[in-house]
């Protein structure tokens, strides 16, 4: 007698798009909608911190990454974090924050700013 075995293959591949946001997931089919029981998180993109002597700090990340905000603190076990003002500039593909060096530690994180539900500012 001969065992034949049917392997299905019911994994989604797709791309993560520039201005993704945390949150579950819907697939669209023919036969119905269907929504994540997790919710997908989009990481946050690389930061990068320098000093320039002509503007202070300048935070940037990749351009595509977009939706994302700096925020400032100056004791992590406070745990007290508040949003920059300032809004990023877009430069050669970049977002880029410029701040004025100030004394003391000041740390800092990106997080990612709430939009509309279709994902445009």
């Amino acid at each position: 007698m001969r065992v034949k075995f049917l392997r299905l293959d019911f994994r989604i591949t797709t791309a993560v798009p520039p201005n993704a946001t945390s949150g579950p997931i819907t697939v669209l089919t023919p036969h119905g909608n269907v929504i994540s029981t997790v919710s997908f998180q989009v990481p946050p993109p690389a930061l990068s911190i320098t000093f320039n002597s002509l503007f202070g700090l300048e935070i940037e990340w990749l351009g595509t990454a977009a939706g994302w905000g700096v925020e400032i603190s100056e004791d992590l076990g406070q745990g007290a974090w508040i949003p920059v003002t300032m809004g990023p500039l877009h430069v050669d593909g970049l977002c880029r924050v410029r701040l004025p060096a100030s004394a003391g530690n000041h740390f800092f994180r990106l997080r990612q700013i709430a939009t509309n539900p279709l994902g445009t500012y």
